[in-house]
């Protein structure tokens, strides 16, 4: 099963433990980093996409591989599971 998490903020540790306990599960997690979240440098094994009007607006080109609009919706229909924390 393929698993995308949708986060937005990353004040919490929450959204990365479960995100964590469930690629050692087995599935395959991907995280999609929007808003505030784009800011904060994530440690995950997995891959890490951001949308990319966010990483421009907060000025942070090139932290994480980015998407477009067109590339976060592809990112929701090729996962069977999304959770946007």
């Amino acid at each position: 099963m393929k698993i995308l998490h949708i986060i937005r903020d990353m004040e919490e540790a929450l959204p990365l433990q479960v995100a964590g306990e469930q690629r050692g599960q087995g599935y395959q997690v991907t995280l999609l980093l929007l808003h505030d979240a784009v800011l904060r440098r994530v440690s995950f094994p997995g891959p890490v996409l951001a949308c990319e009007d966010d990483l421009t607006a907060r000025g942070v080109e090139g932290r994480y591989p980015a998407v477009d609009y067109r590339g976060v919706v592809q990112a929701i229909l090729d996962h069977d599971k999304v959770i946007s924390w």
